[in-house]
């Protein structure tokens, strides 16, 4: 993105925000007004005195709101300035749902040591997906089961989702990437009122493997019944696809689902994501858990690295849900991991 495109993109999603906000609070302008304001206060505090900004956002709902893009109420936001006053720049953004009720977990911290066990879901027909597939290959150190579904084979999301034992001799996933089309019926204008409010999305793997996240959501209990009740860390999932956080017109986010399945955590997508960008993100997000970051300040610093590096704000489409501390353990902690280019 040239620098006009790359401001229209935040003072859009800083307008979203806003409209948001006065939504949830029943259109008290001055309120909303002043509660910006002192988070723009403390921004720029932590930026002056150059300390680590974390913001731990509790939902009470499914509902959605674009955190990440808040920026100044009553300025343009200047590209310049936006790694001080957009808070999914200046700060690490994790959401918690409060009304989840999770499976029974162990809720360990740790994402296991070297190398990191990662199960591949992936749609071929995007072409980034075959950059990732050549990331997880080449990236660093990963053992990576995929990409999946292979051919004459049956999807198995759910299964591996609510299992991370399943088909591993080793260690257990630690991490599910998804990378897929995701939207809403393409006859969803065609719907009644009534019919649109029950409409399920669709995950699509290709080749006719596709999942309602209805039967998504089915599929998940049984298969969580099928574990005997144990207790698991459930993998980590990151959904490199579009709008895995909010979905227009459906009942229920994906996010929403993987959460009351009890994974620890969930990046998920608010809007479509650039199929030349979402590996960007992806193998920022990876070389900065390789090199010892917790996962919520390896999502962080790739928003920023984006910004940095090409002028792209595209990371603050991209939200941190669950546990924030989930990080890998190192071999060597004084040896820095050698980033891909």
């Amino acid at each position: 993105m040239d620098n006009d495109q790359c401001q229209k993109f935040l003072m859009t999603g800083r307008q979203e925000a806003l409209i948001f906000l006065n939504a949830c609070t029943t259109d008290q302008t001055d309120k909303v007004y002043s509660f910006t304001k002192e988070i723009e206060s403390i921004m720029r505090a932590a930026w002056l005195l150059k300390q680590p900004l974390a913001v731990d956002i509790r939902h009470f709902s499914d509902h959605w709101i674009p955190w990440e893009f808040l920026g100044p109420v009553d300025q343009d936001v200047s590209v310049d300035e936006a790694r001080v006053t957009v808070l999914g720049l200046s700060a690490t953004v994790t959401h918690h749902i409060e009304q989840v009720g999770e499976p029974q977990a162990l809720s360990s911290d740790l994402l296991g040591g070297e190398p990191l066990t990662i199960r591949f879901f992936r749609n071929p027909t995007l072409g980034g997906t075959k950059l990732e597939e050549l990331y997880f290959k080449h990236g660093g150190p990963f053992s990576v089961l995929g990409p999946l579904p292979a051919a004459g084979e049956t999807l198995d999301l759910a299964e591996q989702l609510a299992n991370p034992t399943r088909h591993r001799d080793g260690p257990a996933d630690q991490i599910v990437h998804i990378s897929c089309h995701h939207a809403a019926p393409e006859n969803l204008r065609e719907l009644s009122a009534a019919a649109v409010v029950m409409t399920s999305s669709v995950l699509d793997f290709g080749d006719e493997h596709r999942v309602t996240l209805s039967d998504l959501n089915n599929d998940l209990l049984f298969a969580r019944i099928g574990t005997g009740g144990r207790a698991l860390d459930r993998p980590l999932v990151f959904f490199n696809a579009c709008r895995g956080a909010f979905t227009p017109f459906v009942l229920q986010s994906l996010k929403q689902i993987l959460l009351e399945n009890g994974n620890r955590a969930v990046i998920a997508t608010s809007l479509n994501v650039p199929d030349d960008t979402a590996p960007v993100v992806a193998r920022e997000f990876y070389d900065n858990l390789l090199e010892g970051a917790d996962a919520a300040s390896a999502l962080h610093t790739a928003r920023t690295r984006l910004m940095e590096q090409y002028s792209s704000p595209i990371g603050l489409l991209y939200s941190y849900y669950g546990n924030p501390n989930l990080q890998m353990i190192l071999r060597r902690r004084d040896a820095r991991h050698v980033r891909s280019s």
